[in-house]
């Protein structure tokens, strides 16, 4: 799953390049995370890899 939140942070032709971009913290390189209202909508791809991604080296290491 962080493989593919990578592949998109890196191809800025995807279509949710531009709303993981507008997510992204200017200091810490993290990713906002996406609010949602409902378990189900909690568990689908974009709020799951992104708090996958803050939790992981590669969101610490890029703001070296």
């Amino acid at each position: 799953m962080l493989s593919k939140l990578l592949s998109v942070l890196d191809n800025p032709s995807h279509p949710v390049h531009c709303v993981l971009a507008a997510q992204r913290r200017t200091f810490s390189h993290s990713l906002i995370t996406v609010k949602c209202s409902t378990e189900p909508h909690r568990r689908f791809f974009l709020p799951v890899a992104i708090k996958l991604f803050n939790s992981s080296a590669f969101c610490k290491n890029e703001g070296d």
